[in-house]
């Protein structure tokens, strides 16, 4: 099984990711932790093209991230797509309580990539640069990327949208059942 999961910045795609791998016993590959460089440096679209595909080149994984410039490489070898489309005042709440959160110590959130852990957050350049990502996710990235899981050679039962926390408990629990996992885990999700 290859599970790739999208979403916009706070949707919980990281903390999926981990859950699922942890269920079905995959390895996760969370593409901040490729992309993001010592000093918040971007990867070399190269470099970040050669790590995600020998990533996804696995048997089976969990990857979660929306960088378009990997997205072929993930969807050509994802045997699910999830994409988590959450309203958008989750998505700002989530964002500044992480950040918040990152800075403060205050709770258990989502680590930071690992090549920027030593470096911190910046927290006041996070939640002036997050609103308008989430934004323009919600404004466009998203059809698009609702567009190119359409044409990937998925099965419609193998795309699923979620819409609200009780979707993810439902996916989660779905995909905890012995199965085969073919046709069917979840057709009262899907989005198509």
């Amino acid at each position: 099984m290859r599970i790739a999961i999208f979403g916009a910045p706070g949707s919980g795609k990281s903390h999926l990711a981990a859950r699922l791998g942890s269920i079905l016993s995959l390895p996760v590959t969370h593409l901040d932790d490729l992309f993001w460089q010592p000093g918040w440096r971007e990867a070399e679209t190269r470099d970040f093209r050669d790590e995600v595909a020998a990533a996804v080149n696995a048997d089976a994984w969990v990857v979660d991230g929306n960088y378009s410039r990997v997205r072929d490489l993930v969807l050509a070898r994802a045997t699910w797509a999830v994409v988590i489309d959450l309203p958008l005042w989750v998505n700002l709440w989530r964002v500044t309580a992480r950040s918040v959160g990152r800075r403060f110590g205050w709770r258990a959130v989502t680590p930071l990539p690992r090549h920027v852990q030593a470096d911190g957050e910046p927290l006041l350049e996070a939640l002036r640069a997050f609103p308008p990502v989430i934004w323009r996710y919600k404004r466009g990235k998203r059809d698009v990327i609702l567009y190119e899981i359409r044409s990937a050679d998925l099965p419609d039962e193998r795309c699923v949208v979620i819409r609200c926390e009780e979707d993810i408990a439902r996916l989660v629990g779905d995909l905890r059942r012995p199965t085969d996992m073919t046709a069917g885990a979840c057709p009262e999700l899907i989005d198509r």
